[in-house]
Order: structure tokens, then C-alpha cells, then sequence
């Protein structure tokens, strides 16, 4: 999933991670379009551009089928729309999770299993154009952080677009209550929204005077990032009340809210709990168990305590979406365990 730029300044291991990165977001200016009807939406792709053009919707459709996306562009949806096309892993699960699967998806998204048996129109950071007009959807939804603006208008051509940026816990809710609206499912994006907002509530309310110092790492053991609270993974634990350490620094070619850091840095912390998530091969050595040998690794308090927890690299760096439900879990047990035992 990462663009040339990226590959050539990272290390092959970390590329492996595919961080999400903000590699373009679209025009400043406001624009709006209309979405056609699923009959208009049949068309050839030659059509598409001029289907994507039509009128709008009459003023009572206008009044609850308008929608705003994360590049600020306002679109009148005249119908819940019947053919998607999603240009994310994250996307694709939104959609899944509201009830209401894409026509097609990039060829890294994999979950939830129905996913793969969907067709694959390139990757996130270069889609098909060709393939997406081809299958003559009436909207693609785009992410925000992974398509350019230049690739956005490209898109526009084809079908309406609707961009979707998946940066916090909170993007993911209001995502879900949109994408329900979009598709005609509010009860359903409704629903999954506020089981994460009841969930995260439910946390907060248990959580003590004392927080734990906490270091997010990713990568591997001679190459890794700490995740700043501008991360998403950062932003789950901070919704968590734990103190991420790392609040500074300059964020790493082409990945915002993680910056390079070193075991030198890391020594000086010190922290009571290392949330690692290893970028590298699935059947690579996890990075916590690579770095067991280094005396330094040895000497820090979260260390001593047995505090070092894996995570899961896809749900928490690489596709922010709807399972951070399960996360939220997972983290709370890692952070607090004498409040929250980890289930079995």
C-alpha cells in the first residue's frame, strides 16, 4: 500500500508495516455533486461522467440525502446507492459493518472474509481507474488519507466520490452513522457506532487516579516508531486514559503521528507499559521477542513487570475501523489489569 516515495525512504521491514499515511486531501474549495439514482447509475462507464452530473435531487430528497465528506465537498444522494466501489480496507469494513457490502474493494482488503471473493481494483495509493469504470459504480467511496487529490478528480470522472477520513475513534463512529446514511442503513451504522461509544464510556468511567506511562511502538528491533497521540492507535490509548511518553517529535516520511525513535530514547522513558506492534513478515519473530537479548531492553520497568503486550498491527495502525470495538478490550486489559482481566 505505499507510495514509491515512501518505500525508497523506509526500510523494507517497516514498509511491510503499511502505516497509513496522508498522501493527499483533495481540493480546499468546497465543491458539490449530486449522486444518481441505481437506475441512472446503470450506464456504461463511457456515460458515467455525465450520470454523475445529473440533476439534482428534488428539495424533500435534498433535505435529508445531503452529505458533506472530509475534503468538504457536498453531495446530494437521491437514493442509497446499489454499487460501491470501497478504496480501502477500512472502507470495506465500514460497509460490511452497516450491512451493506461494496461492489468491489483494493486488493488489500481482506476482511471480513466475504471481502476476498469481491473483484480488486488495484491498490489504495494507485486504484484502476479502468477496472472502477468498467464495473459502472455510482459511488466510490474513497479514504481520505490514501487518495491524492489529483487521483480523487480522476475518480470523479468516472462515478460521484465521497472521501472518508478514519484518523480517530471518533472518525470511526461518525463514519459508521454515515456510511448507514449513505446506503440507506442508519439504524445499523447507528447501532455499531454507539456500542463503541458505550464501550469506550464504560472504560472511562473505571479508570483510576494513577494512569500508566505508556510507549507505542512500531516496527522492528533496529528500526522503529513511537506512536504520538495524533495516531490512531495513540488516540485508542489516550481515549483510554493511559499517558503516552512520546508527544513530540517529527513525523517519519509520509506516516503523520508516528515519529523515529531509538532504544537510547526509549531507555530514558523508562515507561510502565510497551505496546508494540511488529512490522515485519507474519512468520517473522515478533519484535518484543527479537529485542528480549538487548540488555538495555532488560533494564526497563515495563520489562521487569512482564508489561510488554504485542498488538494487533492491522487493526490499530493499518485499518482503522469498526474493530476497535475489540481493541478497546484488549488495551484496557494491557493498561489496567487488576480492573479489566483479559479475557480468556
Amino acid at each position: 500500500m505505499l507510495p514509491s516515495r515512501a518505500r525508497r525512504l523506509m526500510l523494507p521491514a517497516l514498509a511491510a508495516a503499511a502505516l497509513l499515511a496522508a498522501c493527499g486531501s483533495g481540493d480546499d474549495t468546497a465543491q458539490s455533486t449530486t449522486v444518481p439514482s441505481p437506475a441512472a447509475a446503470a450506464t456504461s462507464a463511457a456515460t458515467a461522467p455525465a450520470a454523475a452530473a445529473s440533476p439534482a435531487a428534488t428539495p424533500a430528497q435534498s433535505a435529508s440525502r445531503q452529505f458533506t465528506d472530509d475534503n468538504g465537498k457536498v453531495m446530494t444522494i437521491a437514493q442509497p446507492p446499489k454499487k460501491v466501489v470501497a478504496l480501502s480496507p477500512s472502507v470495506v469494513e465500514m460497509l460490511y459493518t452497516v450491512g451493506a457490502p461494496p461492489a468491489a474493494r483494493v486488493s488489500s482488503a481482506s476482511y471480513p472474509e466475504a471481502a476476498r471473493a469481491l473483484p480488486a481494483v488495484g491498490t489504495s495509493y494507485q486504484p484502476s481507474i479502468e477496472q472502477i469504470a468498467a464495473l459502472a459504480p455510482d459511488l466510490i467511496l474513497a479514504d481520505q488519507q490514501l487518495q491524492r487529490g489529483d487521483l480523487l478528480k480522476e475518480l470523479e470522472k468516472v462515478a460521484p466520490v465521497y472521501a472518508m477520513r478514519l484518523l480517530t475513534v471518533d472518525d470511526v463512529t461518525e463514519g459508521l452513522r454515515t456510511t448507514g446514511q449513505i446506503t440507506g442503513r442508519p439504524e445499523q451504522g447507528e447501532k455499531a457506532a454507539k456500542e463503541i461509544e458505550d464501550k469506550l464510556k464504560n472504560v472511562q468511567a473505571k479508570l483510576p487516579a494513577q494512569r500508566p506511562g505508556t510507549f507505542i511502538m512500531i516496527g522492528v528491533p533496529d528500526a522503529f516508531f513511537a506512536a504520538k497521540p495524533s495516531s490512531f492507535v495513540g488516540d485508542v490509548v489516550a481515549k483510554l486514559g493511559a499517558k503516552n511518553l512520546v508527544t513530540e517529535g517529527a513525523d517519519g516520511a509520509g506516516f503523520p503521528g508516528f515519529t523515529a525513535y531509538s532504544m537510547e530514547k526509549l531507555v530514558a522513558l523508562d515507561p510502565d507499559v510497551i505496546l508494540v506492534a511488529t512490522a515485519a513478515a507474519p512468520n517473522a519473530p515478533k519484535t518484543s521477542q527479537a529485542l528480549a537479548s538487548n540488555p538495555a531492553w532488560a533494564g526497563l520497568k515495563a520489562v521487569k513487570a512482564g508489561r510488554v503486550y504485542e498488538i494487533n498491527p492491522v487493526t490499530l495502525v493499518q485499518a482503522a475501523g469498526p474493530r476497535v470495538s475489540q481493541e478497546i478490550d484488549e488495551l484496557a486489559a494491557y493498561l489496567y489489569p487488576d480492573l479489566f482481566p483479559k479475557k480468556p
